[in-house]
């Protein structure tokens, strides 16, 4: 885990290296609007949402994200499962790098947050309590990645989540520019 995490910077700092653009994609006023999917490496789940971003200038970018993930935490002798459920609704900053293809835009950011989890039992008819460990309610986490524009309008987004409340997630998603 910890060398593709290492790989994956040292990508980041090669693509980062390049200052020369010319006409990019991304400016000043532009809004992206998108959907995406995930794998969350601590706690083994899917996260699934929607993000949004205003580019306030052309290098810094201000928005929101919104995820929901499941997690079954506990079975029990019957077969019932204690299902955890988490939505997270945080606000984002970015910092978008200038490179020479205008179709790339490479980010780096902060994510601040909330987690609201709630779990219970299902299937089971045991009345023996489970107490689940209760994850931090607020989220700070760094974010790096890269948007490539397919058309003018249609995106495709990747990037890697590395935060607290157990949210460690690789990200992919279609983005639209507004």
């Amino acid at each position: 885990m910890k060398s593709i995490a290492f790989f994956f910077c040292c990508a980041l700092i090669a693509c980062f290296s390049f200052t020369n653009a010319d006409a990019q994609m991304v400016h000043e006023s532009s809004q992206f609007v998108g959907v995406g999917v995930g794998f969350n490496f601590s706690q083994s789940t899917v996260p699934i949402g929607a993000n949004y971003e205003y580019m306030v200038k052309r290098e810094f970018g201000i928005g929101g994200i919104f995820r929901y993930w499941s997690q079954t935490t506990f079975h029990y002798q019957d077969g019932g499962t204690y299902v955890w459920n988490t939505e997270l609704i945080g606000a984002q900053g970015n910092y978008h790098f200038k490179v020479p293809q205008r179709e790339l835009d490479p980010f780096m950011g902060i994510i601040l947050g909330y987690a609201f989890n709630q779990g219970g039992p299902h299937n089971t008819i045991y009345t023996i309590s489970y107490t689940p460990q209760e994850l931090p309610a607020f989220i700070f986490a760094i974010q790096a990645g890269a948007q490539y524009f397919l058309t003018d309008n249609i995106l495709v987004s990747g990037k890697l989540v590395f935060g607290s409340g157990s949210y460690d997630a690789l990200e992919a998603g279609l983005e639209f520019a507004l």
